[in-house]
Parts: C-alpha cells; structure tokens; sequence
C-alpha cells in the first residue's frame, strides 16, 4: 500500500469536526509559552552550571533543546500543511511567547536563519526577561544603580525592537510602531500571595509588574543585587 503523503494525512485530519481538532491542539500546545535555550533541559540540575564541553556537544545540545521547544509547544504542527497550519497560527498567536533572556531571543532568530527552528511569523506577542546586576563596588546607591539599570533596559527594548521588527517583516525600522514598553519585574513571597491573591496574571504567579515611570521606589525592597525587567512587545508584519 502506498504510503499517504502529507497532503492526505492533512486533508484527513481536517474533516473532523473542530471541537475534535481543537481539542487536539489544546493537548499539543503549553499553557506556558517559555523558551529557554541557556539551560538545556536535557541536563540534571546540577550539571547546567558546570563546565562547558565542546562546541560539538554544545552544538547538538542546542539542536536537541530547540526540538524539545518546538514539540512541547506544538510548533511542529506548523509543519503539517497549508489548513492545519492556519489554524494553528492562530491559536499560537493568542499565546505570550516569554523568552528567557535576550540571548535566548537572539539564539531563536539565529537558528531560523539556519533552517533548525521553526518560523518567526506565527509570534505576536512577546515578553523577553533582562537582568541587571549590581556592583556593590561601584559607590552608586540602590537608587542611582535602579535608574542605571532602567536606562539599560530601555536601550536593550528599543535594539531588540529593531531585531524583531526585521524578522517581522517591517520596513520603517527607523520608526517603528510605539507598542513595546518594560516593567519591573518583582518577585512576591508566596505567603503575600496567599492573603491577597495574584496580583498580576503571567506566567509566574509569583511575581507582580510595575511600570518604571510609575514606581515609587521604597528602599525595603529586597532586590537582592539583581534588578529583573520584562520587555513586553508586539511582532507586526506588513499587511
């Protein structure tokens, strides 16, 4: 018997009802979309931070990691044909796509461009973390070292702006749409958390937003020599 080609396969998947496909892709998709592509997650805890091997390993590490990303959030049904694919994108498109730190962003877009990762163009919306540390030897206060850090953040959004803006297919680069902005992102003990609620849907349930033109900074807050930003953006495409 001949084998079906991947045009019947989506053909037959497309005449059942939607609620049955729906429901297919809900088991298929994350609730969570999180690309980390720092720590593999073929690797034991306590391995992740150890030495680095060689490029070799750490070459097909990458590729393993990025497959593991793309079925545990089912972009590989993006692969299965014109109909099923709209569908999907669609759904995909409804979804936060949180990376977790530029890097990893960068490594994604990098990763395209070799034909080892899925597209770019089912994203729409996008968070990316960016951490800044603090040097306790620097003589800067907490107050000067958090708008020090609010200036790098705002620079990292605006250049990675740029970068998503062209994989988007966007040509006004020079001035884009005014739809990213960045929050501080600050973890909330979880024992608040039980007497008021979740004070900021995501992701994280423990961890809650703040806009930094809006902060009023109250130094007792326990940053613990780490300021945590979250860039949130949009990826338009030409219509």
């Amino acid at each position: 018997m001949a084998s079906l080609t991947r045009g019947s396969k989506a053909r037959g998947f497309m005449s059942l009802p939607a609620e049955v496909r729906l429901n297919i892709y809900d088991l298929s998709m994350s609730s969570t979309m999180l690309i980390n592509l720092c720590q593999s997650p073929l690797l034991e805890p306590d391995r992740r931070h150890s030495r680095k091997g060689s490029p070799i390993s750490e070459m097909s590490l990458q590729i393993l990691a990025l497959e593991t990303i793309t079925r545990s959030h089912g972009l590989h049904l993006l692969a299965v044909g014109d109909p099923v694919r709209g569908e999907v994108e669609s759904l995909l498109r409804q979804h936060v796509v949180r990376y977790h730190c530029p890097d990893c962003l960068t490594r994604w877009l990098r990763n395209i461009s070799y034909g080892l990762s899925v597209r770019f163009d089912w994203v729409e919306k996008l968070e990316i973390m960016y951490e800044t540390y603090r040097d306790e030897m620097s003589g800067f206060s907490m107050v000067e070292d958090f708008y020090l850090s609010r200036l790098a953040a705002r620079d990292m959004m605006e250049r990675y702006q740029a970068i998503v803006s062209t994989y988007s297919g966007r040509r006004d680069l020079v001035h884009p749409p005014r739809t990213w902005h960045f929050e501080l992102f600050i973890e909330v003990p979880e024992e608040l958390l039980v007497s008021t609620g979740p004070l900021e849907p995501g992701i994280s349930r423990h961890s809650t937003r703040l806009l930094p033109e809006s902060v009023a900074f109250l130094p007792s807050l326990d940053f613990g020599g780490t300021f945590k930003w979250i860039m949130c953006g949009t990826a338009h495409r030409e219509s």
